[in-house]
């Protein structure tokens, strides 16, 4: 059956122009008459400066810039009276829009989405004009200067957005009430049976004609099955009136959402005319079926205990700074859970497919308000808080992934009113009285003494004392061994410093997990390294660099640390590059019962047992590494090879070469099982490998790379002066970013070093599913 509501593509062919010159007169830069083909065209998702891979301390745009776009309506829209919107899923912070010379509106704010209803002001051909200013705003949160802050307001029109066309009759949208959209709860879970309550709002924007409807709702397996199917009776809804409908579904053995199980329903809504049985509105959305408990004695999932390691983690990229295409937030899930983190947070809401990928992949999130170590009585500052906490809580309250509401700003001496509000607004917002949890620090002595929250953040140095709230470890894992300006920390290490660094990264993380695991306190239900990938910063000049993942998305020895925490699957990998500078001493990562390494003959014919090693706990850790001492001397070995036992057989296995002399370069592409869009903002990384001749990366050859791209793609940065393209390689691999045009079809990658072989990879961009909105430069460019 056709969907009636239609949600279009609105990302494609945008003029845009940055303001550099603070002088410049923009008084008619909204206005329909102002020419502005001499502007950028652009795709969205996108940044309004591209920055150099280090784009800390301050570098990034600060300023105005302007988008516009041409579009034109379908004839029907007018002629049968639809309701059309604008969702703009972030704009950073502050946006003006006008929309065909008509001053809309002023939104503030540049983490959580704007719908914006321009029934009454579209023509048949239009234009809209958005002014961005990313600059310091003490009264829009998070409200802390750029230089003095952990992240960047990268600004520009930097998440998609979406052109919705409506019938007059239709579900409203969440962000409108506590009461608008669908909301589903979960009143019985067990493995037997689930009864789910759904409440879904409609709204009749017919003036004049009182309309009688029913619904359905739909609940869809992974295989499309339709698994149960349940309608209401027919109600009357008057002119210009809003009705709740509530139904209850009740489910026969379900499959229920687990973090290691993460089984997706679809649930379809659909609203018919009673007399016509006429579809008047449709939504699908995806549920899980699960129960979430917070105790004192830790979190439970569907009555199962459940303790979470899990990653903060910044919405940042190489050269795009927060302008991140969809493909890759589902990469960065699937890096970080195949690390065998189970949970997220960061320090304010993430992109909607970025939260879609955690529901689909098994990562239970902490949907944080926007803030950092920054308060502002002043009441308008305060209202834009307590308006940031509602619209998070009704963007993402049906996921299943959601397991905690951070209210609090974080890291910030706010006083108890805030506190008491805040924690008011979000029990108000998801009245489910134990099914909603809201959590936030305990570095306030009311908190201590008294906790408001259900869920208190867990810090060595504000003890909270034992049986007052369940806990979680919200950031472990960074710390700086000198000052605060320097922050020198064995933590913090390039991949490109070789792997002395990057050993000692992994044993510091080891050390902090394993004291997080050996707390005394029962309470502590999971915890979050700070954090997952390298970042930009504001306040220092140097990125973040405690990440298990580089900024390119290369693991460090931490990386697989992690991974052999995790039960399964089997993994081993031994941590060394082999090369003249390599210790000799070898660690191996592993989660299984023992390791055995291997080193070869020296004349190819077979191996030779260095020892075997049983993999221990320390009575915290499950899998602590083997250390084989003085195993390796590279004056008379070329390969090594870790077997990983389990009940003394061989279940996984990892062989690595030393290093000879540079011959050729080698191209893979990192798309973790996720296809290139023609969209023109999608993008996706590319690794050219310095090898040898017997296929073994060369860490220390850190030659200059140039790329070539024919067919349908680009460099992403390629003559910005980022130094994107040509680009040094890091421990033998140098990164490129390919970026998709609006046509689909093959893109041919070569990459060229002097004195090595090159290298070409070829592979397709699909063509974009979504139907996009008609205008004049999309016309032009396609």
């Amino acid at each position: 059956m056709e969907s009636s509501r239609q949600i279009l593509n609105f990302n494609q062919a945008w003029r845009f122009h940055r303001i550099d010159d603070p002088n410049e007169k923009q008084d008619n830069y909204h206005l329909r008459q102002f020419d502005d083909l001499n502007w950028e065209l652009v795709n969205i998702p996108h940044t309004v400066r591209l920055v150099p891979y280090n784009g800390s301390g301050g570098t990034n745009f600060q300023g105005l810039c302007w988008y516009r776009k041409h579009f034109q309506l379908e004839t029907e829209w007018k002629e049968r009276k639809k309701k059309l919107f604008i969702e703009f899923e972030g704009l950073m912070q502050v946006a003006d829009v006008w929309l065909n010379d008509q001053f809309l509106m002023t939104h503030y704010g540049g983490y959580l989405p704007c719908l914006i209803d321009i029934t009454d002001f579209v023509q048949f051909d239009n234009l809209i004009a958005v002014r961005l200013d990313n600059r310091n705003q003490p009264l829009v949160p998070p409200g802390k200067p750029q230089q003095e802050l952990d992240f960047t307001y990268a600004g520009g029109l930097y998440r998609n957005v979406h052109f919705l066309v409506l019938n007059r009759l239709h579900i409203t949208n969440e962000l409108e009430t506590k009461d608008s959209g669908i909301f589903v709860s979960f009143q019985q879970v067990s493995h037997e049976s689930a009864t789910i309550e759904i409440n879904t709002n409609v709204h009749n924007e017919f003036a004049q004609q009182t309309e009688i409807c029913h619904l359905t709702h739909e609940l869809i397996d992974s295989q499309g099955q339709i698994v149960v199917t349940i309608s209401s009776e027919p109600l009357p809804i008057k002119p210009n009136a809003t009705m709740t409908f509530t139904l209850e579904m009740n489910v026969r053995n379900p499959q229920l959402w687990h973090p290691e199980h993460p089984y997706l329903y679809t649930l379809l809504t659909r609203v018919f005319d009673d007399s016509s049985n006429f579809v008047l509105d449709d939504l699908s959305i995806q549920i899980g079926i699960r129960t979430i408990q917070f105790q004192l004695d830790g979190l439970y999932i569907n009555s199962e205990k459940f303790f979470s390691f899990g990653i903060n983690h910044h919405q940042d990229n190489l050269y795009v700074g927060n302008a991140v295409c969809d493909s890759e937030h589902y990469r960065d899930v699937m890096k970080l859970r195949q690390a065998g983190m189970t949970s997220f947070r960061s320090h304010y809401p993430h992109a909607r497919a970025f939260m879609d990928a955690c529901d689909q992949l098994g990562i239970l999130c902490i949907v944080s308000t926007p803030g950092w170590q920054y308060f502002n009585e002043d009441q308008v500052f305060l209202a834009r808080c307590y308006q940031n906490t509602r619209e998070m809580i009704r963007l993402n309250r049906n996921r299943p992934s959601i397991i905690l509401w951070e209210i609090a700003l974080n890291e910030t001496s706010y006083n108890e009113e805030y506190a008491r509000t805040s924690y008011q607004i979000a029990h108000d917002e998801y009245p489910l009285g134990d099914k909603c949890y809201a959590s936030g620090d305990a570095r306030m002595p009311y908190q201590r003494t008294d906790p408001i929250f259900d869920v208190i953040y867990f810090e060595t140095q504000f003890p909270l004392p034992e049986n007052k709230r369940p806990m979680w470890w919200r950031e472990f894992g960074d710390a700086w061994d000198l000052n605060w300006t320097d922050q020198v920390a064995d933590n913090r290490v390039k991949r490109e410093w070789g792997e002395h660094a990057m050993l000692l990264q992994a044993k510091r993380h080891q050390q902090s997990l394993s004291k997080v695991m050996n707390t005394s306190n029962p309470s502590v239900c999971g915890c979050g390294l700070w954090a997952g990938i390298d970042c930009d910063r504001g306040y220092h000049p140097m990125p973040f660099l405690g990440g298990i993942l580089d900024k390119c998305r290369l693991p460090k020895f931490s990386y697989y640390m992690f991974k052999s925490q995790t039960f399964d699957p089997k993994m081993v990998f031994i941590a060394n590059l082999m090369t003249r500078y390599s210790p000799r001493d070898v660690t191996v990562f592993s989660n299984c019962e023992a390791v055995q390494l291997f080193r070869d003959d020296g004349e190819g014919k077979g191996w030779i047992l260095v020892g075997e090693q049983k993999v221990v706990s320390d009575g915290n850790l499950p899998h602590l590494p083997a250390v084989f001492e003085s195993a390796y001397d590279q004056c008379d070995q070329r390969r090594l090879k870790a077997n990983g036992l389990v009940d003394e057989e061989v279940v996984c296995e990892h062989v690595i070469t030393s290093p000879g002399v540079a011959r050729a370069l080698v191209l893979t592409v990192d798309d973790c099982g996720r296809y290139l869009t023609a969209d023109g903002s999608d993008f996706i990384r590319v690794y050219a490998t310095i090898i040898d001749e017997k296929q073994s990366t060369v860490p220390f050859n850190d030659c200059s790379i140039s790329y070539t791209v024919q067919g349908v793609g680009t460099i992403l940065g390629d003559r910005a002066g980022i130094e994107a393209n040509p680009v040094r390689s890091e421990l033998g691999i140098a990164t490129a970013l390919i970026q998709t045009t609006l046509v689909p079809g093959k893109i041919i990658v070569t990459a060229s070093a002097q004195g090595l072989k090159k290298a070409t990879l070829e592979f397709e961009s699909v063509q974009l599913k979504q139907k996009t909105v008609k205008g004049r430069d999309l016309f032009e460019i396609l």
